[in-house]
């Protein structure tokens, strides 16, 4: 065939095609297009890989060398890229259609607010707030109410300590001393004289205090006449915590005793008039080990409880307080657990005293002021190589 005839030949064929466009329906017209580019790409495409085999069949072998560096530095570019590809999409969040950006952001904000409720004063530290009426702890997710100072002073005389002795019939001694002054004084909120509040209890700028849900809705204007709160301080549950106390001993010479610091676990167990249950104190350590230990309780033969108000049964009874050293210990730690576990005759006595004559503790009225303490039974075995271990880390293993 001449090249004329192929001229001739094309443009035949391209009459005859536009032809059969014109006679198409819209859908067919798009169709066909499409079918032509697919034809026209996959001949180029055929071109271009005859042009390329040409060239290598001609290209030299530093040519040759040349390419296929080139190729292959390409194709690390790519699996790279590849790589990077996958790591992001990996890494993007996957959120339910259901979730929007807008719950999230809210539900992290409201997080913050339950993290920042702690926060004291825009300062790093942490406490967590207590409820003004009932001196309990506000916690988990517990919504904090303020209440103002107004309101407080209103609920006066429900919240009264003449109102708690009235309801309890605690009558005072005729010339002495209030017993339970310790107990009122710990419950004086400052501003509200008379009052059984916390003083535990958060203030804001706005002079309000910190308040459970239950307390506050408990405080409203029709209840004033009403009773207190449930679980409110005025309504029985004026605990109080022991006060430092001061004595002297024999040569004159001041003593302090802190409850938080100088009492020991076995000494409150043992002061206490009464046990319905007997204690067990458990104790291990080792070495690079600080002295650790945890509580058991046992059920004890109500008959010998019934008596123990009395001081010289409570003194010299059979004991159910016991100290017992398990596993592995230093000596060290033997040593400290017998001082530890060791009750010191003037704490135990000005303890006592002040419980007799100071804090109006029923338990305590029908007891004389003891000579003598109690001891725990101290439970352990004779040091061996199998329960005994030397010491490595003495600021550890000596530390409770």
């Amino acid at each position: 065939m001449t090249l004329q005839q192929k001229i001739d030949y094309n443009s035949e064929l391209r009459t005859k095609r536009r032809e059969q466009r014109e006679n198409l329906s819209p859908a067919e017209k798009e169709q066909a297009r499409q079918k032509e580019r697919l034809r026209k790409r996959s001949q180029r495409a055929k071109q271009s890989q005859q042009k390329k085999n040409l060239q290598r069949d001609n290209e030299s072998p530093s040519q040759k060398k040349t390419r296929q560096e080139k190729n292959r530095i390409n194709s690390v570019k790519y699996r790279k890229k590849q790589k990077t590809m996958h790591q992001q999409q990996s890494q993007q969040q996957i959120i339910h259609p259901l979730v929007s950006i807008e719950s999230i952001n809210n539900a992290k904000n409201e997080a913050l607010k339950y993290l920042h409720s702690t926060q004291i004063n825009d300062t790093d530290i942490h406490k967590a707030p207590v409820c003004v009426i009932c001196d309990m702890f506000i916690i988990g997710c517990e919504t904090v109410k303020w209440l103002k100072s107004k309101t407080l002073k209103d609920h006066r005389e429900r919240l009264s300590v003449e109102k708690y002795k009235q309801f309890y019939n605690l009558q005072e001694p005729l010339n002495s001393e209030d017993p339970r002054k310790d107990l009122w004084e710990y419950y004086r909120l400052s501003g509200f004289p008379g009052m059984l509040l916390s003083k535990r209890a958060r203030k804001n700028d706005k002079n309000e205090y910190s308040c459970c849900c239950n307390c506050f809705n408990k405080m409203r204007p029709s209840s004033i006449t009403k009773k207190p709160p449930k679980l409110s301080i005025a309504n029985g549950f004026a605990i109080g915590a022991v006060p430092n106390i001061t004595w002297k001993d024999d040569h004159g010479q001041k003593h302090t005793i802190d409850v938080e610091e100088n009492v020991t676990d076995v000494t409150k167990a043992l002061i206490a008039p009464i046990r319905t249950h007997g204690y067990v104190m458990a104790f291990t350590g080792g070495a690079h080990k600080s002295i650790q230990g945890h509580y058991q309780f046992f059920e004890t033969d109500a008959t010998t409880i019934s008596g123990s108000l009395n001081h010289i049964q409570h003194t010299h009874k059979k004991q159910h307080v016991y100290c017992m050293m398990s596993g592995r210990l230093t000596p060290n730690q033997r040593r400290r657990i017998n001082e530890e576990c060791k009750v010191d005759l003037n704490t135990y006595k000005e303890l006592t005293k002040w419980f007799i004559e100071r804090s109006g503790h029923p338990g305590f009225q029908q007891m004389t002021i003891p000579e003598e303490c109690p001891q725990p039974v101290i439970i352990q075995d004779e040091q061996t190589t199998n329960n005994t271990e030397a010491s490595r880390n003495p600021n550890v293993e000596d530390r409770f």
